[in-house]
């Protein structure tokens, strides 16, 4: 979430972005020589990485929240006001 947090620092943002890459990168060098299971999932791995940080900008942005609709909430009552 952090790298990909338009809001965040753009020291921070570096510093996510390069840390994905050296993941990235280890993991493919760290698949030569495995049995093919393990191979295969360390490139979906690196995989996954690269289509991270290779998205559209602004395609990991957050939806805006949603407010509240006008009212008391479902089933509240405030007895207090209703002279009980």
């Amino acid at each position: 979430q952090l790298a990909s947090n338009n809001r965040a620092a753009p020291s921070v943002l570096a510093v996510a972005t390069a840390k994905l890459e050296e993941w990235r990168d280890a993991l493919r060098e760290s698949a030569q020589g495995l049995p093919m299971a393990d191979v295969a999932h360390r490139r979906f791995a690196a995989q996954s990485i690269e289509r991270f940080l290779n998205r559209p900008a602004g395609a990991a942005d957050p939806p805006d929240s949603l407010s509240a609709p006008p009212g008391s909430p479902i089933g509240s009552t405030d007895r207090h006001n209703q002279g009980h």
